[in-house]
């Protein structure tokens, strides 16, 4: 068997032709090939090639930490598109990252798809198939009934079709790249086939403050940012399609538990302490309804002590 020599990250950039599709395998900063991504910024910093590459992760490429990751081929030119299943991601307090900026200046056409779809896609190139046929993402930002998984303007070519099959079986089509060589995350890929899903989270955000005291829970400052509003700019998981698919989903935040009933949320649970018109009715964009059954949420969620749980057998 020949061995293939190992060569520099300059030497690899150097072979990127201009509008080539490279794929880049990475976990965020785990196992990221930043020399080489780095090296083919530098490159076009200096020659002006490659040019118009297509760009694909199936996740997050670098981080905001130090590992510049797509960073590195976020330069005007250099990126014709980016096709990612999550991109680089961190606090607000940190500067964005310059493919985001590049996003949301309409600088570059990018697009949104569940990683394991994007994965899949790797697949099929490699063996020369057709495509990906999926339920995923089906109902949500993935469909192109609504954005196609298109992240700006900018971006307006539909690579992402709705296929039917006996006249009612809907499928995703996302087309194989077979010239690769080498978000959203895995979310909608879990959620699409999960019998039962429970979500967590503050009800609002941003400026929120809450008092714990006499086993209950006080809003002290309500938050800046409504969580659960009349529309969002991506949706994520439809949840008319978990209910078509007669699946589960629970919503527990830190004054209310909520179920989806085939009518919409519905209150099951509320925290002591809270009021229910004003700390709950009053902070969504939407009608919610009230289980006549309304419980109160167990006191010693809310206490320093240990609970004391005993797990079944």
């Amino acid at each position: 068997m020949t061995l293939k020599p190992v060569i520099s990250p300059r030497a690899a950039a150097s072979l990127i032709r201009d509008e080539a599709a490279i794929s880049v395998s990475a976990s965020s900063g785990l196992g990221c090939p930043d020399a080489i991504l780095q090296a083919v910024g530098v490159r076009f910093v200096a020659e002006g090639e490659p040019r118009a590459l297509t760009a694909l992760h199936p996740i997050a490429a670098g981080d905001m930490y130090g590992i510049g990751g797509i960073d590195h081929l976020a330069h005007s030119g250099l990126l014709k598109r980016v096709i990612a299943g999550s991109f680089p991601s961190g606090p607000s307090s940190l500067p964005s990252p310059k493919i985001w900026r590049m996003i949301n200046g309409n600088e570059v056409e990018a697009y949104n798809i569940p990683s394991g779809i994007m994965f899949e896609m790797h697949n099929q190139a490699a063996v020369g198939g057709p495509g990906v046929l999926t339920h995923v993402g089906l109902d949500t930002y993935v469909d192109p009934r609504q954005l196609g998984g298109r992240m700006n303007q900018r971006t307006r070519e539909d690579i992402v079709r709705v296929v039917v099959f006996d006249g009612n079986v809907n499928v995703s089509r996302l087309s194989a790249l077979p010239h690769v060589t080498a978000g959203v995350g895995g979310f909608a890929d879990i959620t699409a086939s999960a019998q039962r899903m429970v979500f967590s989270g503050f009800f609002t955000a941003s400026g929120l403050e809450l008092a714990l005291g006499d086993g209950g829970i006080r809003v002290v400052q309500e938050g800046r940012v409504r969580k659960f509003v009349q529309q969002v700019e991506h949706v994520t998981l439809s949840g008319r399609r978990v209910r078509h698919m007669g699946r589960e989903a629970m919503f527990i935040t830190e004054r209310c538990v909520m179920r989806l009933d085939p009518d919409g949320l519905t209150i099951v649970e509320i925290a002591p302490g809270i009021d229910l018109e004003r700390d709950v009715l009053e902070q969504v964009g939407f009608s919610l309804c009230v289980d006549p059954m309304l419980r109160e949420m167990d006191g010693r969620i809310f206490q320093p002590q240990p609970m004391g749980l005993t797990l079944g057998e």
